[in-house]
């Protein structure tokens, strides 16, 4: 075997680990969206909230694992990372959370029953259109990418001035800095950590002291926000309480989220240099420590919550640290089944490898107008029975997604067909 797919091979867990973050994700969206609200008590609500929860975390870890892994991957080929590439892939990120928000204005909420809304989301989409293909294209001169850059931002302007004229009631839904726009904006930040580094980018320190700072500067931030600053704006520095009838601006702010991208860059770091034949062994008692840690950090310990309670200024790290814990312990169990019991995992490795496809596609029957009919109206047995339903029909399209990418292109006349290589995405 080569030494890229062995490479490939002892590092699919990742895909297995994004695989289980999807699953908990749509359990996690559809319980809100699906479950009546006298029923949102008790252990099993608890339960699923708490899984539910660790998918952001284990998205955003993986986020950081995938640059670090390419960081790591260049310093072995002497050469330093594309920096404009990453930072291009992670702006795309933060296109597709606004266009996303569009979608749902246009689907769910009706936008497309009211005519005179039509051209903010025209301007919009135009807007989001332009910006994503022009940091799609990978040579693109500086005064060509310049002038796509004012054009859309003077659509995306113009589009705005319009919702506030037409529907300034989707405002604050449209702006919404939501998980995409989290990740896209976290990789934004550990990108210009690392070029800031220069030829030091592989130090493993740099990446973990900006987690420690990302998550303790938390509570500082949420401490002014929105403050001076437009609230599209501060939504990226922190939260803060919505007004009565609106949604909140910040739902996925860079602190303390970018602390998990930070920490998984560290991981990425160390795991792109591990021996293969050991890295499954290590991560096992890598997991068995995290666990151990995680149920150390439970907020609902009488000495944790005395601790808090004490110092409110810690729960943000505290809370960082028990999530990153989960994630790694959940990913020791997905490296040891890869490892071992890969036909039991496929799967879930198949979600893992279309999650930001599943992440778009599944909002539609969590919230959207596919579920328009049983919304916030079901019992827990055909919430289980319908969540269980949806993650297969997602597990179908991604099967059918893999098929499409397998599928060999035929090669120009003149130019040799090279063998499909893929490589680790950012989640959605």
């Amino acid at each position: 075997m080569s030494t890229k797919a062995q490479a490939t091979s002892r590092l699919a867990f990742i895909d297995v680990l994004r695989g289980v973050g999807v699953v908990l994700m749509i359990q996690l969206h559809t319980s809100h969206g699906w479950i009546r609200p006298d029923l949102r008590t008790g252990g099993l609500w608890q339960a699923t909230q708490f899984w539910g929860g660790l998918a952001a975390p284990i998205f955003l870890t993986l986020a950081g694992v995938s640059f670090g892994l390419r960081m790591a991957h260049a310093h072995a080929r002497g050469q330093e990372p594309h920096y404009g590439q990453e930072l291009r892939r992670a702006l795309q990120l933060i296109v597709l959370g606004y266009l996303l928000r569009l979608q749902m204005w246009f689907i769910d909420a009706g936008g497309f029953a009211r005519p005179s809304t039509y051209l903010a989301q025209a301007l919009l989409l135009s807007a989001y259109g332009l910006a994503f293909f022009t940091l799609a294209k990978e040579r693109v001169r500086s005064a060509a990418f310049a002038a796509c850059a004012c054009a859309a931002t003077a659509l995306f302007g113009l589009g705005l001035w319009q919702v506030r004229i037409q529907a300034p009631e989707r405002w604050t839904g449209l702006l919404r800095v939501d998980v995409l726009q989290c990740i896209g904006g976290s990789l934004a930040l550990v990108v210009a950590v690392a070029a800031a580094h220069g030829r030091r980018f592989r130090a493993r320190g740099f990446y973990a002291l900006a987690a420690v700072i990302a998550a303790f500067i938390a509570a500082w931030t949420r401490s002014w926000v929105p403050g001076p600053l437009p609230p599209s704006i501060a939504g990226y520095l922190g939260q803060w309480p919505a007004e009565p009838g609106k949604s909140i601006v910040g739902l996925f702010p860079l602190f303390p989220w970018s602390a998990y991208a930070f920490a998984g860059t560290a991981f990425g770091l160390t795991w792109g240099r591990a021996p293969s034949e050991r890295l499954t062994r290590n991560l096992l008692w890598l997991a068995l420590a995290a666990l151990c840690v995680a149920l150390a950090t439970r907020e609902s310990t009488v000495a944790m919550h005395a601790v808090l309670d004490r110092w409110a200024w810690l729960t943000q790290p505290v809370r960082v640290t028990q999530r990153v814990a989960w994630v790694l312990a959940l990913g020791g169990v997905c490296a040891a089944a890869r490892a071992y019991v890969p036909i039991v995992v496929a799967p879930i490795e198949t979600i893992g490898r279309a999650s930001l496809l599943l992440y778009w596609l599944h909002l539609e029957f969590a919230f959207g107008a596919a579920s328009s009919a049983f919304s916030r109206s079901l019992d827990y047995t055909p919430w289980a029975i319908g969540t269980f339903a949806l993650i297969l029909a997602m597990w179908l399209v991604a099967q059918i997604r893999m098929g499409l990418r397998a599928r060999p292109s035929a090669p120009l006349a003149d130019e040799p067909s090279r063998p499909h290589e893929r490589t680790h995405s950012a989640p959605g």
